[in-house]
């Protein structure tokens, strides 16, 4: 070996950590290559979809008015199927935007109310098509600094699965102010409810509180993503203990978020 020369074993440390550094710069590149598509997969997919739907319900209006209801029935149909491939669509997109980190908040004043109302038209078909009612009890003038769009996913997801597994039973949501800040939302139903061995690996990803024989179609990311949008604003959902029958989730959201919020991201 040459004078001053590095002992082989160091010099291979040397390559091997040249090497690695230049993997975790290709991972990084990826990833970010990879944010960036998710968010503008979301937006692709969701307009033209959106749009789509729009002009299922403009038919089903012009067929009630001018009679024709086989054809009234057939749109109907269509306009399930698209809001079923939708939902589970949108699911695997917002799951794969919070998994990577894509999902920023943007903290605004959100009246409560409003974003409820929001949730409860979006889902008053599907209930209607369930012979299922909406109940809301809200104590008046709630009024949170959070992302409207992250709190209405969180409604949205809890609000579906009521109404997918609850066999037609009402669905409530009632919140109000704790007293130390937060805004305490419930979603309940009084469907068949939610075994013990089912309720340990609820909020897990692709986990899903049906038998395995169930028919009910899903992912099972609406409740992982639900947490994660809960703990983004700082707070939290739970699963009430209670009686085998009926489900009772509870979102605790701070009503003031902190000022460098808007920078975090999920994990």
């Amino acid at each position: 070996m040459t004078a001053g020369a590095d002992p082989p074993s160091i010099e291979l440390l040397r390559r091997e950590n040249a090497k690695l550094k230049a993997e975790l710069a290709e991972a990084r590149w990826t990833a970010a290559g990879y944010r960036d598509l998710v968010t503008a997969a979301a937006h692709e997919i969701r307009t033209p979809l959106h749009a789509l739907g729009l002009h299922l319900e403009l038919l089903r209006r012009l067929s009630s008015r001018e009679g024709g209801q086989a054809l009234k029935n057939q749109i109907d149909l269509a306009k399930r199927i698209l809001e079923g491939f939708v939902r589970r669509t949108c699911g695997l997109l917002d799951a794969a935007r919070v998994t990577a980190g894509a999902f920023a908040l943007n903290p605004e004043s959100v009246v409560l109310s409003e974003a409820v109302s929001a949730v409860v038209e979006l889902y008053a078909a599907k209930a209607d098509f369930k012979q299922a009612t909406i109940e809301v009890t809200l104590e008046p003038g709630l009024v949170g600094q959070w992302d409207r769009g992250g709190v209405e996913m969180i409604l949205a997801n809890l609000v579906s699965n009521a109404l997918k597994y609850g066999d037609g039973a009402p669905v409530e949501i009632n919140a109000q102010a704790d007293g130390a800040g937060n805004a305490v939302i419930r979603v309940i139903d009084s469907g068949p409810g939610i075994d013990d061995d089912m309720r340990r690996h609820l909020f897990e990803k692709f986990s899903r509180a049906v038998p395995p024989d169930s028919t009910i179609a899903g992912y099972g990311l609406g409740l992982w993503i639900t947490r994660q949008l809960a703990s983004l604003h700082g707070g939290s959902i739970t699963l009430d203990d209670g009686p085998t029958r009926g489900t009772t989730f509870v979102v605790t959201l701070p009503l003031r978020q902190d000022a460098t919020l808007p920078a975090r991201r999920s994990g």
